[in-house]
């Protein structure tokens, strides 16, 4: 594949207010232990964004946390997929599991339970299941997920996986060219490999397929959030 990389800077943002924000906001919430030369001023970022967490747990007693919604409408349905994680976990990002529901009206929705899992046996996606994409077409779902280990280094390292589904609720992976292992930049702050949160487009004049995957650009500075395109 042919990847492209546009990047964003903290030298983007126009304003000194802006700037100052960004650079409040960009340790915000790691929650990674592993930050052992992490300032003074950072460990308390650290604890601020933890704490919200709490909060948003203590509305949520004894239940997991989900987050990273997507849908696609297939016929009269829309099929919604979301990831889960356990109960109290810390950080909350390391479990997930992909789960769904569909509805017809966008009111009423019949939830499926966990449609993928960490799979065990393989290293990069043994410990979550990340956000990605759902793409229907001649009455099979592709879902283009991201996923990442249970240990160190896969713990901090993403790649793209591929699964296919023809009613919504079974899927097999598809191993074949699969996974999409990341060849950009480590995230110069924590050292995360970041390759996550595909997402498939069809260009309706030529037929041809895109996969925009958000990664960090090997640029200096913490600011290398940028976007990968494959086609």
């Amino acid at each position: 594949m042919d990847w492209r990389e546009a990047s964003l800077d903290s030298s983007d943002a126009t304003t000194p207010l802006q700037r100052r924000i960004l650079s409040q906001l960009e340790r915000l919430p790691t929650g990674v232990s592993e930050l052992v030369n992490a300032s003074l001023l950072e460990r308390s970022q650290i604890r601020l964004g933890n704490a919200v967490t709490g909060v948003l747990r203590s509305l949520r007693p004894n239940e997991p946390m989900d987050w990273d919604p997507w849908s696609v409408k297939t016929g009269d349905l829309c099929r919604l997929y979301y990831l889960r994680g356990l109960a109290g976990q810390a950080p909350w990002w390391t479990v997930s599991y992909l789960c769904g529901a569909v509805s017809d009206d966008l009111k009423h929705w019949h939830d499926l339970g966990t449609l993928l899992k960490p799979e065990p046996d393989r290293a990069w996606e043994s410990g979550r299941i990340c956000a990605g994409c759902t793409y229907e077409e001649d009455g099979i779902l592709y879902l283009f997920y991201s996923a990442g280990g249970k240990q160190m280094p896969d713990l901090r390292n993403e790649a793209i996986g591929l699964a296919t589904s023809t009613d919504g609720i079974q899927w097999q992976r598809q191993l074949d060219r699969f996974p999409l292992i990341p060849w950009y930049g480590h995230c110069n702050l924590t050292q995360h490999l970041h390759w996550r949160d595909p997402y498939l487009f069809k260009d309706p004049q030529d037929g041809r397929y895109y996969l925009f995957i958000c990664a960090s650009a090997k640029t200096p500075g913490n600011f290398q959030g940028c976007v990968g395109s494959g086609e």
